[in-house]
Parts: structure tokens; C-alpha cells; sequence
């Protein structure tokens, strides 16, 4: 455990990103997304405009590499490309969360439509 711990304080000196810092962005970022995309879903229920929740998750899915992109130092360039991918795929998530959210709210609201005849 110790080498660990020294091994992940090196970074901290070589590329000048605290990995604590990262690790409370990444880890307290996930409690406060599920909270923003619950609030999203329920706007989407009452029918009312996601586009502030939409904007929130989405940050809160790359805040951790947004502080590596301003505070990093020397990043080699193969982590910009792995950092590159996590950002697309947290987007790509989100809005696939989104539009299957946004579906089950259309077909629960076509469910309890009344028929008409």
C-alpha cells in the first residue's frame, strides 16, 4: 500500500495534478450526476426543459479532466488521448441516458393517455 500511495504522490511531482484532488472530483462527482440526472428525469415527466440539468451532468461527467487539462503539467500526449476518449464516452453516455429516459417517459405518458373515441 505504501508503494502505491508513493507511486501515485510521483505524479503529483512530475505532471503537478494532485491525484486526491482527482480522486474527490471523480469520486464526489459520481453521487452528485445521479442527483442531476434524477432531477433531469423528473423535469422530463413534468414536461419542462432539461437544458440546465443536461448542462450540469455533462459537467460533472468531465470535471475531473477539465482540472487536469488546467493544472497539468508535461501531460504526455497518449493521456490527452485517453482523456480524450473518457470525455467522449461520459458524453455519449449522457445523452444515452437521456434520450432513453426521454423514451420511457413518452411511452409512460402514452401508456396513461386517455383513449379516445
Amino acid at each position: 500500500m505504501e508503494a502505491i500511495n508513493a507511486f501515485v504522490l510521483s505524479l503529483s511531482e512530475n505532471y503537478g495534478v494532485n491525484p486526491w484532488i482527482f480522486g474527490v472530483l471523480y469520486i464526489g462527482g459520481i453521487p452528485l450526476f445521479l442527483g442531476v440526472t434524477a432531477w433531469l428525469v423528473a423535469r422530463l415527466r413534468q414536461k419542462k426543459s432539461i437544458t440546465v440539468q443536461a448542462i450540469l451532468a455533462g459537467y460533472l461527467a468531465i470535471q475531473p479532466y477539465v482540472y487536469v487539462a488546467l493544472v497539468g503539467e508535461n501531460i504526455p500526449v497518449w493521456v490527452w488521448g485517453v482523456i480524450a476518449v473518457l470525455v467522449g464516452l461520459g458524453i455519449w453516455s449522457t445523452l444515452s441516458t437521456i434520450k432513453k429516459r426521454k423514451a420511457e417517459v413518452a411511452a409512460d405518458a402514452t401508456k396513461s393517455a386517455p383513449a379516445s373515441s
